[in-house]
């Protein structure tokens, strides 16, 4: 007696069964560059010097064309003093930020540079540097440029000691 034909479904097929992993077809997944995170962020790391926690901050007023430090702190749910002591101080000496915002935006018109002067909040955006620096990692994320990681940044290897410090 012949056995009837068994359609497999593709998940339960005998040929995937012996795979460590199969990929989904590209038209149920649109996006799915984010696997590539932490990959994209320990290259950031070790080639451009920039931790995690900045990186993030950078990513997160990147389209912002200026703020306050009042704003930034109502966003960022911390205190005024606390934004300017952890982030915009330490940022602003590293290059990432930038607080003439005030002579490049108002330009040459009194009526304009007179609401804006008249209050005194300083306005801070990022500088070139950190824009060009999310857009790099923007790039490493969507598969545009390369990711280069150092050997052993894992710690798996004999000379993590020396990849880590």
């Amino acid at each position: 007696m012949k056995m009837p034909h068994v359609k497999h479904s593709t998940r339960n097929h005998p040929g995937k069964l012996k795979r460590d992993f199969a990929f989904m077809r590209e038209d149920r997944i649109s996006r799915n560059y984010l696997k590539y995170y932490l990959l994209a962020m320990k290259d950031m790391e070790a080639n451009y010097g920039i931790k995690e926690s900045e990186m993030k901050l950078l990513l997160f007023f990147y389209d912002f064309e200026f703020f306050t430090i009042k704003a930034a702190a109502e966003f960022l749910n911390r205190n005024e003093q606390g934004v300017w002591r952890r982030f915009l101080r330490p940022f602003t000496k590293a290059g990432w930020l930038d607080d003439n915002v005030v002579d490049r935006y108002l330009g040459d018109d009194p009526f304009v540079r007179q609401k804006y002067l008249g209050d005194k909040r300083k306005r801070w955006t990022l500088s070139k540097k950190a824009r060009l620096l999310v857009q790099r990692f923007y790039r490493k994320l969507e598969g545009e440029d390369p990711i280069n990681l150092v050997e052993n940044t894992w710690g798996t290897g004999p000379n993590n000691e020396e990849a880590l410090g």
